[in-house]
Parts: structure tokens; C-alpha cells; sequence
């Protein structure tokens, strides 16, 4: 992956929150507006933000939440009206926003989750807090215009919140999760369940509820 020096920051602006963070109990939580679900303890408080990524400051949405064990955020951010270009560096530009957001780097890694470019990243801060992040980029051709960042908070000596960011998953515009795959020549294209319950063995074929320009080739 190309790493470039970048001045960066992220200018927060919050708005008004509503919502109760503290609420009892792990629920999912289903954004349909900004296509993603996730876990949380509780419904997330959201409020609005602006995220500069190698010039840009883009809109965002940040969604937080906290119990007696940590903290949750899901920043999204929405990168519609980008070129091409600033689209090409948005994921590298993201991952070198967060190496400079505080604390030691003790895990750094690319990853794949449900087909979706990710950059895995742990840090440990001074008073032994931690921090889990990922980043998850969908593919442009899905027509989303967001990236995905989360953020799980632990308390020194207990235990990293894997849980919540493992919860994160995309909807379509019909609220059905999406999975991706990637074809021998390195295209993308959506996994789509078989009506048969599987028994096409992963044979092709084309599912028209996919998104235009995305193709969806293969069954689960």
C-alpha cells in the first residue's frame, strides 16, 4: 500500500446529539439512510462533523456510545462529489489520519471484511488504554460515496472491544447486508444469497438487484 507524508487533520464541528448513549444492553442498530448496521450498547448518540482527508474536508457523521467497559464511535464519511483522483486516495488517506490520532501503533494491517477494503489498527495510550480501529472502504462501484471508521475504546486491562467493529455490516437500498467477493482478473461484484439455500454450489449468475455498473456473479 502507498504510504505518503500528508499534513492532515480532522476539524470536528458537532451539532446537536439526541439519542442515549448509556442505554442497557447490546442492540443492532440500523442506519438506512447511511447504508450500515452495527452493535451498540444502546442507541448511539450522533452528531455532525467535517473530515479532511489530503485537502478536503468532507461531511461526516459520528455515532457514540458507551457502557461500564469502553467506548463505541462509527465515524461515516460522506465523499460524494469527489473526483476521481481525491476517490483513488481517500482509503490511504484515512488510514494516515488515524496514525496520527494519538497513542502507540502496536497492530497495523490490511484486511478484507465481507470483500470490502479494510485497514486493521491497534494502539495503546500512556495510561494503557487502547484503542481498536478499522477502516472500511466499499467498492466505489457500489454507489455508497462513504467510508467507514470504527472505534472501539478499552479501559486499561480489559480487553479490546473486537465485538463491535466484527458487528459492522453495509445494507443495500432495500436493507439486505452486502457481502463482496473478488474474480481472477481482480473485479469486484456482490455475493448474492441463492434461492436455493446454497445448492447452485457458488454457480454464476447475473442478479438484477444489484446496483447499476455493479455486477453480481456468484451465489453464496
Amino acid at each position: 500500500m502507498l504510504h505518503r507524508t500528508l499534513v492532515l487533520s480532522i476539524t470536528m464541528a458537532m451539532t446537536v446529539f439526541t439519542g442515549n448513549a448509556m442505554a442497557q444492553g447490546w442492540a443492532e442498530y440500523v442506519n438506512q439512510e447511511e447504508r450500515f448496521g452495527i452493535n451498540f450498547p444502546g442507541d448511539p448518540v450522533r452528531g455532525a462533523t467535517s473530515f479532511e482527508l489530503g485537502g478536503p474536508a468532507y461531511p461526516a457523521n459520528i455515532y457514540r456510545a458507551e457502557d461500564s467497559a469502553g467506548r463505541y464511535v462509527l465515524t461515516v464519511v460522506n465523499y460524494e462529489g469527489a473526483t476521481r483522483d481525491q476517490v483513488a486516495t481517500i482509503h490511504d488517506d484515512a488510514i494516515e489520519v488515524m496514525r496520527g490520532s494519538g497513542g502507540d501503533i502496536t497492530y497495523d494491517e490490511v484486511a478484507v471484511y465481507d470483500g470490502m477494503e479494510t485497514q486493521m489498527m491497534q494502539f495503546t495510550n500512556a495510561d494503557q488504554s487502547r484503542r481498536f480501529v478499522a477502516i472500511i472502504h466499499p467498492p466505489t462501484s457500489a454507489g455508497l460515496h462513504r467510508l467507514y471508521i470504527v472505534e472501539g475504546y478499552a479501559t486499561a486491562g480489559l480487553p479490546i472491544p473486537g465485538h463491535f467493529q466484527q458487528s459492522l455490516f453495509i445494507v443495500d437500498l432495500e436493507g439486505a447486508k452486502i457481502r463482496y467477493n473478488t474474480d481472477i482478473e481482480g473485479n469486484k461484484f456482490r455475493v448474492v444469497p441463492s434461492p436455493d439455500g446454497g445448492r447452485t454450489g457458488g454457480e454464476p449468475l447475473l442478479a438484477p438487484q444489484c446496483a447499476p455498473g455493479l455486477p453480481c456473479l456468484a451465489y453464496e
